[in-house]
């Protein structure tokens, strides 16, 4: 009796820290975990002497979703988009959900182009699979900016610093007309 009440305190331990770092609705990373598994995931690719980029991505006209169509369409949206990109993700790859509908992405190994054609890629994914809850015509689009991470600084800091530039690309991509990806310079 004691020994399966200690195994059910650790499995319930376990799945509170696992929820912790877990968004519940895509099952993706949350910003937390994302964090904390790309911190020690960069340390390590620069010890080898990888490149490392940075992905913002963001679904396009997210609010039209949620407005016109309600929150448990808008949710599908987000668990299909989420489900995209993880499929596509390579082993190694880290993918969180940073709030509504932004999403990260660090990519291991990759150029900055290099790294923007894969996003490229998902992207072109999300128009095919995920669907639109108005049905065709109408398509789920996202945005996207990249930036390599600057190996002249901490883990912490080059990741706060692409995700900056990053997040100004996403923005370039929406103002330049949405579903797109653009590279953030230097």
């Amino acid at each position: 009796m004691l020994l399966r009440a200690q195994r059910q305190r650790d499995q319930a331990q376990a799945d509170l820290a696992r929820l912790a770092v877990t968004d519940l609705l895509t099952g993706v990373l949350n910003r937390r975990g994302f964090l904390d598994q790309a911190h020690a995931a960069i340390a390590r690719a620069w010890r080898t002497d990888e490149t490392v980029v940075a992905a913002m991505l963001d679904i396009d006209r997210f609010k039209l979703i949620n407005d016109g169509f309600g929150h448990d369409a808008g949710d599908v949206v987000l668990r299909g988009f989420s489900a995209e990109l993880t499929r596509h993700l390579r082993a190694g790859d880290l993918l969180g959900r940073f709030g509504g509908e932004e999403f990260v992405i660090v990519l291991f190994g990759l150029a900055a182009d290099d790294a923007a054609a894969a996003i490229d890629r998902l992207r072109a994914g999300i128009r095919d699979a995920v669907p639109h809850p108005a049905g065709p015509p109408a398509l789920v689009t996202a945005s996207a900016g990249v930036a390599e991470l600057d190996r002249d600084r901490s883990a912490e800091a080059a990741l706060m610093a692409a995700l900056t530039r990053a997040d100004a690309a996403l923005y370039e991509a929406k103002q330049a007309g949405r579903d797109r990806v653009v590279v953030a310079g230097r």
